[in-house]
This record gives C-alpha cells, structure tokens and sequence, in this order.
C-alpha cells in the first residue's frame, strides 16, 4: 500500500513537470525521431563500396620475399585450401565431420604438391627418413 502511494505521488510529480514545461516535453518528444530520420536518410543516401581483398603481407611490410616462386605457391595454396574446406564444411559442422575435413585437407595437399612439380612443405626428394627433423 505504501508503494502505491509512493508511485502515485511520483507519477503525479513527473506530469506536473511535463505540464510546466512545455517545450522540453516536446523535445523530449521530437528530437530522438529527428535524430533517427536523420539517422535513416542518412544511411539511404550512402553509397557502399566494395574493396577486394588484399593480404597486406604482399606489400613487404614483414620483409617477405613476395616475387619468390616459394610465397607465390604458399599463398596459392593456402587461398586454394580455404576455399575448398569453406565448400566441404557447409553450413553445419559436427564432430564426425571432422575426420572427413582432415582427409579433405590432406588431399588438397598431396594434390597441389604433386601439381606444383613436387615442392611443398615437408616434401623433401633428397631424403628418405620420415621422422620429423629435430627442434632448432
């Protein structure tokens, strides 16, 4: 009971103030639709520009070697996996599908090394040890 008085008495506080001051009631009123019709027309009258992608790493800015055949071939790669597993994963990955993407991945791999004339990562003809090499 005494909550609705409280209530009451607040309500009746707050309308006395919007009658006293007409102007500020009405800009309470009006300025946030102005200011989202602006907003609106705004975002109506932009143009939006599509920009290609770019790998910044193509401007030297780490001091790659970028007109070596070995970054050209990497970044091939790699653009070439990315699109590939976007195809294969779909819109709905579950854990059993991860066996397939890992295969997936693996037959990407052999496939372009062996179209780039045998040289890739870990692809070494001189040498016929499996083992990893040694940690530097």
């Amino acid at each position: 009971k005494l909550g609705a008085r409280q209530l009451a008495a607040l309500l009746k506080r707050q309308w006395l103030i919007k009658l006293r001051a007409p102007l500020a009631t009405a800009f309470e009123i009006c300025a946030p639709v102005i200011l989202m019709s602006a907003l609106v027309l705004g975002a109506n009258l932009s143009t939006v520009t599509q920009y290609p992608r770019e790998v910044f790493a193509d401007n030297g800015f780490l001091g790659i070697n970028t007109s070596s055949d070995a970054y050209a071939f990497v970044k091939d790669l790699v653009e070439l996996e990315a699109r590939e597993l976007c195809k294969s994963v779909g819109p709905n990955v579950s854990s059993s599908d991860v066996a397939s993407l890992a295969s997936t991945l693996a037959n990407l791999t052999a496939n372009a090394t062996s179209a780039s004339g045998g040289v890739g990562v870990g692809n070494s003809s001189s040498s016929s040890n499996t083992s990893p090499p040694p940690p530097p």
